[in-house]
Protein backbone atom coordinates (compact mmCIF):
# COMPACT_ATOMS: atom_id res chain seq x y z
CA UNK A 1 0.00 0.00 0.00
CA UNK A 2 1.26 3.70 -0.70
CA UNK A 3 1.57 5.40 2.46
CA UNK A 4 1.58 8.98 2.36
CA UNK A 5 2.13 12.04 5.47
CA UNK A 6 -1.66 11.57 6.00
CA UNK A 7 -1.88 7.93 5.55
CA UNK A 8 -2.87 5.93 3.19
CA UNK A 9 -4.42 6.41 -0.14
CA UNK A 10 -7.66 5.57 -1.36
CA UNK A 11 -8.61 5.66 -5.26
CA UNK A 12 -12.29 5.20 -6.94
CA UNK A 13 -11.56 2.61 -9.30
CA UNK A 14 -13.40 4.24 -11.86
CA UNK A 15 -12.87 7.81 -12.17
CA UNK A 16 -9.12 7.83 -10.46
CA UNK A 17 -10.27 10.41 -7.59
CA UNK A 18 -7.85 9.82 -4.61
CA UNK A 19 -8.01 11.02 -1.44
CA UNK A 20 -5.65 10.61 1.86
CA UNK A 21 -7.23 8.20 4.54
CA UNK A 22 -5.92 8.69 8.04
CA UNK A 23 -3.27 5.87 9.66
CA UNK A 24 -5.25 4.01 12.14
CA UNK A 25 -3.12 1.34 12.79
CA UNK A 26 -4.07 -2.45 12.29
CA UNK A 27 -7.59 -2.39 10.80
CA UNK A 28 -9.61 -5.06 8.85
CA UNK A 29 -10.50 -4.47 5.31
CA UNK A 30 -14.13 -4.31 6.70
CA UNK A 31 -12.87 -1.47 9.07
CA UNK A 32 -11.42 0.58 6.08
CA UNK A 33 -14.53 0.30 4.20
CA UNK A 34 -16.32 1.20 6.91
CA UNK A 35 -14.06 4.75 7.29
CA UNK A 36 -14.04 4.97 3.74
CA UNK A 37 -17.85 4.65 3.34
CA UNK A 38 -18.55 6.90 6.60
CA UNK A 39 -15.90 9.58 5.60
CA UNK A 40 -18.38 11.45 3.55
CA UNK A 41 -16.48 11.63 0.46
CA UNK A 42 -17.34 11.60 -2.63
CA UNK A 43 -15.54 11.08 -6.25
CA UNK A 44 -15.83 12.94 -9.28
CA UNK A 45 -18.11 10.06 -11.34
CA UNK A 46 -20.32 9.47 -7.82
CA UNK A 47 -20.39 5.58 -7.86
CA UNK A 48 -17.47 5.49 -5.11
CA UNK A 49 -15.55 2.36 -5.96
CA UNK A 50 -13.13 3.17 -3.72
CA UNK A 51 -9.79 0.49 -2.98
CA UNK A 52 -6.51 0.94 -1.25
CA UNK A 53 -3.35 1.72 -3.71
CA UNK A 54 -0.74 -0.58 -3.26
Amino acid sequence: MLYTMDGFLVKCRICNTEFAMPDMGPCTDLEFQSYIKDSGFVCKCAKNDWELVQ
